[in-house]
C-alpha cells in the first residue's frame, strides 16, 4: 500500500480513534476536518484495503452500513 497523504491521514484517524466504529461519511467528514480532502471512492477503496490488509474490520449493520473499526492488535 502506498503511504499517500490520504493513506497517512486515514491511519492516524483510527490511531487517535483506537475504539472507533467509523462509516465512510465520518471517515471522508473526519479527513476533511484534518485537512485532507478525499472523494467518496478514494475514501471506501482506502477503507477496503486497510480492511484487506488486516488493519481495519469492516462491521454491516442491519440497514447494510459499512463502518469499519481498527483490529484488535492484541488478537492479529
Amino acid at each position: 500500500m502506498r503511504a499517500t497523504r490520504a493513506t497517512r491521514a486515514l491511519a492516524a484517524l483510527y490511531e487517535a480513534r483506537p475504539n472507533a466504529a467509523l462509516s465512510e461519511p465520518e471517515v471522508e467528514a473526519a479527513l476533511a476536518s484534518a485537512g485532507v480532502a478525499v472523494n467518496k471512492v478514494t475514501v471506501y477503496r482506502m477503507l477496503d484495503r486497510f480492511a484487506a490488509a488486516g488493519l481495519l474490520h469492516k462491521h454491516v449493520d442491519a440497514a447494510r452500513v459499512s463502518a469499519f473499526s481498527a483490529m484488535d492488535r492484541e488478537k492479529a
